[in-house]
């Protein structure tokens, strides 16, 4: 497993536990049975239920359909942003943002040298001049 598939199962029970501890949420089901309980897909019948290539199952115990959000959504049918999420890959791309601009920083300043290096073979070489006595 990767560090990034390891950080994102952390984030989503970490979200579970954090979800149960509300009273609003904790009260509708318990939530061992949610973590526990594998569920069955849930058919044609509730095709485009679960938003954002969320994956919609029917777990034995439950009177509706539960949606299993991407790492990116969060809610009851994944629509609404995971900000934590969206902040970690702002964080990444601006990772590499800095290390492209060094990058890029490095070549031109190669480029430049090689040019630099050019011009002097071609002009920068001068004759020897005769010595005065």
């Amino acid at each position: 497993m990767t560090t990034s598939v390891l950080a994102r199962r952390l984030l989503q029970f970490c979200c579970l536990v954090c979800l149960s501890a509300i009273p609003a949420f904790s009260q509708e089901e318990p939530l061992p049975l949610e973590l526990t309980s594998q569920g069955v897909p849930c058919g044609p019948r509730y095709d485009g239920f679960c938003l954002n290539g969320g994956e919609c199952e029917i777990i034995a115990g439950l009177s509706r359909p539960r949606c299993t959000c991407t790492w990116e959504y969060m809610g009851e049918r994944c629509q609404r942003g995971n900000i934590l999420a969206i902040q970690a890959m702002q964080e990444e791309l601006r990772d590499y943002y800095i290390i492209m601009s060094a990058l890029g920083g490095v070549l031109v300043a190669l480029l430049a040298m090689g040019v630099g290096y050019i011009v002097y073979r071609k002009y920068g070489k001068s004759e020897p001049r005769p010595e005065t006595v």
